[in-house]
């Protein structure tokens, strides 16, 4: 789940150096165990298949944490974009089981120029 959430922001190293990637993680953690249990044992089974999945199931030969920038990338593409529909939901859910912790930060939501309204 590390290198999932860290790849959103691989391009931006000010962006890279302002994110608490483990505050984030635990929170994401405790959401995901809070989850009736098929939807957790559907959750780390989901993060596990996009770390771990190769060839033939997908075209990487690596873990998805030791593929290139580049690769990540790409990678995240073809999982958002997919002609397959339980791919993209599959990708959909792990987005909304971490990226809410994320922006749900008031320090990181200031640090990346968003102010509060008056």
């Amino acid at each position: 789940m590390i290198a999932f959430l860290q790849s959103f922001f691989e391009f931006d190293t000010t962006l890279k150096n302002k994110v608490d990637v483990q505050t984030v993680l635990k929170k994401s953690n405790t959401y995901i165990s809070s989850l009736p249990t098929i939807y957790k044992v559907f959750m780390r089974a989901s993060f596990f298949y996009f770390q771990y999945a190769v060839f033939p199931f997908e075209r990487k030969l690596l873990p998805f944490s030791l593929l290139s920038a580049d690769g990540k990338q790409k990678y995240l593409e073809t999982w958002a974009e997919s002609r397959f529909f339980i791919k993209r939901m599959v990708y959909r859910g792990m987005v909304s089981c971490t990226l809410p912790f994320l922006f749900a930060d008031p320090a990181f939501v200031e640090k990346i120029g968003y102010q509060k309204r008056s």
